[in-house]
Order: C-alpha cells, then structure tokens, then sequence
C-alpha cells in the first residue's frame, strides 16, 4: 500500500495520503481492541457456545471486504493506465526485471531511514501486542478493580485512536510545511519521558496521558519516515526500497518480541520498559543521523518541492541527464540558497 500510494501522490499529497492509508488501517486495530470482546459477549448471549465462530466469521466478512477494495483498485489502476498515467503499471514498469544489485544502489539516508523505522516500531507494535496485559498488571490504581482488564483494553486502544484521528492532519502539515527530520526528532523524543515513567514503577499518573503521548509520537514518526521513501528514492526503485524497509522492520518487530518476552518473563516489566526506553534513544540518535544527511529534500515544504520539480525537470530537458530524485534535491538546494 505505500508503494501505491507513492505512485499516485508522488508529486501531490504524499504524505496526507499515506496519513489517511494509516487512519484506515488503525481503524482496524481500534475495532480489534474495542469490538472483538464485546462481539464475542454478544454472540455468546445470542448463541452459547458459538461467540468464538461467530466472532471470527465476522473477520473473514472484513477480509472479503478487503478483497474487494483490491479489485476496484486494480480496476481503477488498468483504467489510469489506459488514460495514459503513470501509475507503475504502464509498459515500461512491466518490462523492467529486479535485480537485488538496486538494494546497493539505494541512498545512505534511505538506509538511515530503514533503520528509523525498524527500531521506532520495535518499540510500538511490541508494547501493543501486551499493552493490556501491562496495564492490567496492578502497577496503576486507576486500573484496579473487577472491571480493570476492559479499562486496560480502552487505554490500551487509545494509542492507535489517536493515531487515527491526527494522522491525517499530520500528512497535511508535513506536506505544506516540510522539516521531516526535525519532526522525526521531536516524535522519537517523545518516546523516552513515556518510557521512563514506565520504567519507572510509579502509577500516580492514569495511563491515558503517557498512551496518548504515545499515540502523538506514533503518527507525527510514522507520517515523516515512510513518505519520506519515495523522496529519497528514484520512483523505479520505491517498490524495492518499501519492500525491503518492510521486511527489515517485520524481522526486527519479531526480534523485539522474542527479548519482550524473555525479559518479561526473567525480570519482570520494568526491565521490558526499558528496553523500549533504549529502542527510543536508538530511534532518536537515527532520526537526528538523517537530519545531518539530508540534503535539503526532507527539509523542503510544498512550494519548494514545485519549484525544485520544474527546475529539474528543465534541467532534464536541457540535457542534463540524470534521474529526477537527484535533479530535484540539487535544485531544492539551490532555492534554499
């Protein structure tokens, strides 16, 4: 979905788009937090002994709902690319061969990049995936009592309902105003005071503000670093690059998870806090890497991009032939100047 979603919006929107593709996919995570348990209940009154069935026949409706998004979409891509859009579909895109030499050929930002977003979400999909066995833990006396476990489940969602709400938002800032590495800074930042309270054992503050810190940290990291791909990256390679991020960061989630669960088990909760609280000193140290590397193509807002793109594109006009991601960075520059 970012591959597409670059394709389309390249010279656009980028990073609104992807902001909405977040809302829509966090949407499905609030559901899962906060429908699946009532469902089940409510399937188990209607039906004793078939809730569970019943629960799960309802996510196979959503996946043929998702089966069916992707045939419209497929649909809509055929007929863009026969209106004459470059969608990465066209003749030229279909006659060109992978090659795992492109991986090598890929920018160092673009690697810092990958290596943001690995560590950035080894801290948030892992602390998802026990949130509400951490919050319902005993830690929190807001969280105490016979109904704690459905409180930790509405905490506990309350990270990715603030994602979905500003994420959007966020997108359209980015997107007109610019400044992605000091954004990626400031949103991995977050992480540590939310983190050091956790580690550090103390439950006077309701979980609610310190989750909803991190619902913040989560949308503002994740609107900047993968939009931020498709800038830093020829378009013939965005599919190579989002692929190979995805598959760094998939690999590293299910390394965090492994020592999530030896620590936890070994030493307790606190010792997993601070394993996140030095996954967010690593994320940050890498978001301010590719504030250093950058060249000007994060940094530069809406207004600069389209003036960079047309210079580049005289350029290539002119003779000068090289691919536009490079063209437009030096032209960026030369504005900036």
């Amino acid at each position: 979905q970012n591959t597409i979603s670059a394709l389309w919006f390249k010279e656009h929107e980028l990073a609104l788009a992807f902001g909405i593709t977040l809302t829509v996919s966090r949407l499905g995570s609030v559901i899962n937090y906060d429908l699946s348990t009532w469902l089940y209940n409510k399937f188990e009154e209607i039906s004793p002994g078939n809730g569970l069935g019943f629960t799960l026949a309802f996510g196979v409706c959503l996946c043929v709902l998702s089966l069916c998004a992707a045939i419209v979409y497929t649909r809509l891509e055929v007929n863009a690319v026969r209106q004459g859009h470059d969608v990465g579909s066209g003749p030229k895109q279909t006659q060109r061969k992978f090659n795992l030499k492109q991986v090598t050929t890929l920018r160092p930002i673009f690697w810092l990049i990958c290596c943001c977003i690995a560590v950035f979400y080894s801290i948030c999909f892992p602390f998802q995936a026990d949130s509400k066995k951490y919050l319902a833990s005993g830690q929190f006396p807001s969280l105490v009592g016979d109904d704690n476990a459905e409180k930790a489940s509405v905490r506990a969602s309350s990270v990715y309902t603030v994602s979905m709400i500003a994420s959007p938002f966020l997108g359209g800032i980015i997107d007109k105003f610019g400044r992605r590495p000091q954004l990626c800074v400031a949103g991995t930042a977050l992480i540590l005071p939310i983190f050091g309270y956790f580690a550090s054992g103390k439950g006077f503050i309701d979980p609610f503000v310190p989750l909803i810190a991190l619902g913040m940290s989560y949308s503002v990291t994740a609107a900047v670093l993968w939009p931020s791909i498709p800038l830093v990256v020829d378009m013939d390679k965005v599919g190579t690059a989002n692929g190979f991020s995805t598959s760094v960061q998939m690999i590293c989630i299910g390394t965090s998870n492994i020592l999530v669960g030896i620590l936890k088990d070994d030493l307790g909760w606190t010792a997993v806090m601070w394993l996140f609280f030095g996954y967010g000193i690593g994320s940050m140290v890498l978001s301010f890497a590719i504030w250093m590397v950058d060249d000007g193509t994060l940094v530069a807002g809406k207004e600069q991009r389209q003036k960079a793109l047309v210079m580049a594109e005289a350029d290539r006009q002119n003779g000068v032939n090289q691919p536009l991601i490079s063209n437009s960075a030096a032209s960026i520059n030369h504005i900036a100047r």
